[in-house]
């Protein structure tokens, strides 16, 4: 999966979001995120408006395109009130979808560049969230 433009993401301290991206393999995984404003949230405390995404796999534990469903792009929004990133937006320009690649162990390349993504640390926690639910949502398919 080549993209114009990469985003190169280092999760080497965080080796639980390379751990969970490379144990999916379901070719979709549909979620459901709350969103306020038509943006994907992150901390929420609540499900706000819930709108679905879906991870979709084109290489086994390498390579993924998250999509919302109703063709939105993707923005990314903080709504925890206690950080000081309240109410930040994640990129500048919102994406019409977020990939995710990897040819490196605990490195991941996602489809824009570095002058769009507004806070890494951010773009690091939605990946790490991100990947803990579709990883909780295929095993619970599998088990089905």
């Amino acid at each position: 999966m080549k993209n114009a433009a990469s985003y190169e993401l280092s999760v080497h301290s965080f080796t639980h979001i390379h751990k969970n991206l490379a144990e999916l393999s379901l070719a979709t995984i549909p979620l459901s995120v709350p969103t306020r404003d038509e943006n994907l949230l992150i901390n929420s405390g609540e499900i706000y408006n819930p709108r679905r995404i879906v991870v979709e796999t084109e290489r086994a534990g390498r390579d993924f395109v998250v999509r919302r469903e109703d063709s939105q792009p993707i923005q990314v929004v903080e709504a925890d009130d206690r950080r000081e990133t309240c109410g930040q937006e994640l990129f500048y320009e919102p994406l019409d979808y977020l990939t995710l690649s990897s040819n490196e162990k605990f490195v991941w390349h996602v489809n824009t560049t570095e002058g769009n993504v507004r806070d890494t640390d951010m773009l690091r926690e939605f990946v790490g969230i991100l990947s803990t639910f579709a990883l909780t949502k295929q095993l619970r398919i599998k088990n089905d």
